[in-house]
């Protein structure tokens, strides 16, 4: 049984926004912020310190770089879960959602006390979402499942470590295919391959383990 208060960073550019959030959560005496950034620089300065286990994130703060920072953020808190905060869930936010390994989305549209549920939710099931209609479709996105450990970087050859450091790069399959002289078939049976080995489920799963084994570096 846990003891210690769920520990929670938030991270928006507006005053307004973490004060309130700081207010929704006074009368909670099991969650606690512990920290809170206007910039990504800052957020990153304040996950160099201290783990927490929620990380609320609007990509909208200053000098984020959107995709890059989530994967930042991810890199620098690999045990926290992370809300994206913003009003619509686009197809880019929800791409994002996808690739980056966010767990889930927050709506600043939603009521005060959706907060502390978020919250709650997100450490409990591992997801979170304010009832967007692509529901289902987030659903079996985030839904937890039985992920193989990654495996080590030596079991990959050459060639794959080439494939995988061009889908890092967000390289269409017929793309990959034209620039190494190979089929698209061929491309698709090392990509299968690759997931295999790394114990990946996603490009999100195939991107962490490029960064954890330095075959990518984030500009």
């Amino acid at each position: 049984m846990r003891i210690s208060p769920l520990t929670v960073i938030v991270a928006d550019e507006h005053d307004i926004f973490r004060i309130g959030i700081r207010a929704a959560l006074e009368s909670t005496p099991d969650i606690e912020i512990v920290g809170e950034a206007d910039s990504e620089p800052l957020l990153l300065g304040l996950l160099s310190k201290r783990q927490p286990d929620v990380i609320l994130l609007d990509l909208a703060i200053p000098l984020s770089k959107g995709v890059n920072t989530l994967l930042h953020v991810r890199q620098s808190a690999p045990e926290a879960k992370i809300l994206l905060l913003g009003y619509d869930l686009d197809d880019a936010l929800f791409d994002t959602l996808q690739k980056a390994g966010a767990n889930g989305y927050l709506s600043k549209a939603a009521e005060i006390t959706d907060v502390e549920r978020a919250i709650r939710t997100a450490v409990s099931k591992g997801y979170f979402f304010s009832d967007p209609e692509e529901k289902s479709e987030l659903e079996s996105v985030f839904r937890p499942v039985s992920i193989t450990p990654l495996r080590p970087r030596s079991s990959l050859t050459e060639k794959e470590v080439t494939i995988l450091r061009l889908m890092c790069q967000e390289q269409s399959t017929r793309d990959i295919a034209s620039s190494l002289s190979l089929s698209p078939r061929t491309v698709e049976s090392i990509r299968d391959r690759i997931k295999f080995k790394t114990g990946s489920r996603n490009l999100a799963g195939l991107a962490f383990f490029a960064l954890k084994y330095g075959l990518i570096r984030l500009e």
